[in-house]
């Protein structure tokens, strides 16, 4: 999947799942967040071919592979990773709730 914006996801509490790699058109321009209390998993690798410029999420969080961001990751509940993952940001820190 291709960010073409930086979208704002609210399910509503139920879960969003990301079947694929999550990536940005342009690096380090469009992120992503999910809002509320739905838990997300992201089943690729996040910011694959362009990093996100950021990425939040309000719940839960399981990713299957890496992380690349220009700024923040902040993940506003528990973090699993069902693979090894690195979590990397150009110039700014990684948080966990």
């Amino acid at each position: 999947m291709t960010l073409t914006g930086s979208p704002t996801l609210d399910a509503a509490g139920a879960a969003i799942g990301f079947g694929s790699t999550v990536t940005a058109t342009t690096a380090g321009v469009q992120g992503l967040t999910i809002a509320g209390g739905s838990p997300v998993t992201f089943s690729g690798i996040v910011g694959g071919t362009a990093s996100l410029a950021s990425l939040t999420t309000g719940s839960d969080a399981t990713l299957s592979g890496n992380a690349t961001t220009a700024g923040v990751q902040s993940y506003g509940g528990n973090l699993t990773t069902t693979a090894a993952s690195t979590l990397t940001t150009t110039n700014n820190a990684v948080s966990v709730a």
